[in-house]
């Protein structure tokens, strides 16, 4: 039985986490980034992840990552 706590939108922050921090994976990461738009995550929590993943993943992840939010999703 599914776990009611975890939602579409839970798992798309977990699986764009999970995809910032492997080295080499931009194209996916874009197409995660899409996919997270049409579930209709706040594009501020994207940006939220992006900033934490610079604490936990690097500098350089969370640049990547931030670049592909904005490549995906312009202000």
């Amino acid at each position: 039985m599914p776990n009611a706590l975890w939602t579409v939108r839970r798992d798309r922050l977990v699986g764009l986490a999970a995809l910032a921090v492997l080295p080499a994976e931009g194209p996916r990461l874009g197409l995660a980034v899409a996919r997270a738009r049409r579930a209709r995550l706040p594009r501020r929590a994207l940006v939220e992840l992006g900033l934490m993943l610079r604490l936990y993943a690097g500098y350089p992840a969370a640049l990547e990552f931030l670049r592909a939010v904005a490549r995906a999703w312009p202000q």
